[in-house]
């Protein structure tokens, strides 16, 4: 056997604070996995853990290879991943956060994920909550993002974004990694997306892949108050990452949030970045009372004050960097617009499968629609998103341009089935149909498509 046959293809790296439990039932999870031991090390990052995670490593016995690469500064997740991966010899680094249990397949889909690719491709495993009962509903709101995301990223037809790209369970070649020099460190929050952009930026596609599962323990990890801390580093690294990268900032929340500061709160947001040390004792104080609030059955009270105070905080992490409102106007108005490198028009007339290929073919970053030459809506140009390919036209044909494009239909005399004169049946049965076209999600399109059908079948009674 050569060197090279000897040394593991994968290297698991898990960044670790003081999670010393938790971490010993992830590296259980790895010693059962399906993948032959031989073909995998794991990485552990003790990341200035003062609650004897070292010694319970060292008194460990895997099957596995394990490398501990101690830091003892505290330096944050995205300089223990940094150092765990230059430890790491594997030609596919995968990351794990040391709450996130990896189900008995994972390492297997994970690697049959870049095998089955030409070139290097970036891929997002699903880490839902762990199934647990809590009557609190913070869990509820931390359950419901985690479940949604993991539902948009594996809907047919999803536009892979930079937000997308969450390290608790992802793997990309070393290659590439070592080209885009890693997690930058100086970001407490959202180093993650800021790494999103630097890879959509080189053209390496993302990809999801369901069977890469793992459980999230987050109820163990997560606390309310956990929560509003992260938002305001949230908001602390969306100014860094805005200056980083200033082509998408159009698309972050402190961009976002700017034009609601007007009026009533427009004063309170000079009044928080006046005197945010001052209103902090208050907002703790209103975040106290929320388990009363629940305890109570105030579900619509809850759920207002804790966006009202995770704005807040997120805000309190943009004052802080910004110093002053003006500040924020003049940076979330100096914002710079999307601009299109690549422009394409295609005509549904020659049918969707044409278009689809056309856009395959030119993977353009804005698509004009027209249907017998008569423009009808426009697939815009977004910040930090992949380019538009052919598995996106159908949601967006079925979500919001669903209407107009039915309407085109109808003037060019294609609606299959339809005969000239239901016409006007279908057409007040397409204004009727307005709130039921305007889904949550848009790429749901096969059930709008079976609306279509329902609309169209009954148009002429």
């Amino acid at each position: 056997m050569t060197a090279e046959q000897a040394s593991p293809s994968l290297s698991v790296v898990i960044p670790t604070h003081n999670r010393r439990e938790l971490l010993h039932r992830v590296l259980d999870a790895l010693a059962h996995q399906t993948a032959d031991p031989a073909t995998f090390e794991v990485i552990v990052v003790p990341d200035g853990c003062a609650d004897g995670t070292e010694g319970m490593l060292g008194a460990q016995n895997y099957p596995f290879a394990l490398k501990i690469v101690e830091q003892s500064d505290s330096g944050g997740p995205a300089a223990a991943r940094n150092a765990g991966s230059k430890a790491a010899v594997g030609r596919i680094l995968l990351f794990l956060d040391d709450d996130v249990e990896p189900s008995p397949g994972w390492l297997e889909a994970h690697r049959r994920s870049h095998e089955l690719q030409v070139g290097p491709v970036v891929v997002l495993g699903p880490y839902p909550p762990v199934p647990h009962a809590s009557p609190e509903l913070f869990r509820a709101i931390a359950r419901n993002w985690w479940t949604k995301h993991f539902d948009e990223l594996k809907d047919p037809g999803h536009r892979f974004s930079f937000r997308d790209l969450l390290t608790g369970n992802l793997s990309l070649p070393a290659e590439v990694w070592e080209q885009v020099s890693g997690l930058d460190p100086s970001f407490r929050a959202h180093e993650d997306y800021e790494l999103g952009v630097r890879l959509m930026l080189r053209g390496i596609p993302f990809r999801f892949a369901s069977d890469a599962l793992a459980y999230h323990h987050e109820y163990e990890t997560t606390t309310l108050a956990g929560a509003f801390r992260r938002a305001r580093e949230e908001g602390r690294s969306d100014v860094l990452l805005s200056k980083k990268h200033p082509h998408v900032q159009t698309g972050l929340r402190v961009t976002t949030l700017f034009p609601r500061s007007c009026g009533i709160r427009g004063v309170l947001h000079h009044l928080l970045f006046v005197f945010g040390e001052w209103i902090d004792p208050l907002a703790q104080g209103v975040a106290a009372m929320l388990p009363i609030i629940a305890r109570r059955r105030l579900r619509g009270l809850y759920f207002a004050l804790y966006h009202e105070l995770n704005e807040y905080w997120y805000l309190r992490g943009v004052a802080e960097t910004l110093k002053t409102r003006l500040a924020w106007k003049r940076f979330a108005n100096g914002a710079p617009p999307p601009h299109p490198a690549k422009k394409l028009s295609v005509d549904l007339r020659a049918g969707i499968r044409a278009a689809e290929v056309a856009m395959d073919r030119a993977r353009p970053d804005e698509v004009v629609l027209r249907y017998d030459g008569k423009e009808f809506g426009v697939l815009p140009c977004e910040v930090g998103v992949e380019p538009w390919k052919g598995s996106h036209l159908k949601p967006a044909l079925c979500g919001r341009l669903a209407q107009d494009y039915l309407e085109r239909l109808l003037e060019a005399g294609d609606m299959e089935g339809v005969p000239p004169i239901c016409r006007d049946a279908v057409q007040r049965g397409i204004t009727k149909a307005r709130l039921a076209m305007k889904v949550p999600r848009e790429q749901m399109w096969w059930e709008q498509d079976g609306q279509w059908r329902v609309f169209i079948s009954g148009a002429g009674d």
